[in-house]
């Protein structure tokens, strides 16, 4: 199932879970581009592109990362 961030943290609240901590991730372009060596344009285009990240998460994250705690058991059965 995919999920827009709005929707995964509305859904982990409703869930009884506390969002703790967020990262966002970028694009893997060693997978992308097939590469193993070590590259000075996809070391470039890594840090521009985890630039662009970090200053804009929303519009090119490759995924967001959530640390959650649980915040109530009212809703948890009990282990019979």
């Amino acid at each position: 199932m995919l999920y827009t961030l709005d929707s995964i943290r509305t859904t982990l609240k409703r869930s009884g879970y506390r969002l703790t901590a967020e990262s966002a991730t970028g694009l893997p372009f060693e997978v992308v581009f097939e590469s193993v060596g070590k590259s000075r344009v996809r070391k470039f285009v890594d840090r521009a592109y985890f630039a662009l990240v970090k200053l804009w998460p929303r519009m090119f994250a490759y995924q967001f990362v959530l640390e959650v705690q649980i915040n109530t058991t009212d809703s948890v059965d009990p282990i019979k």
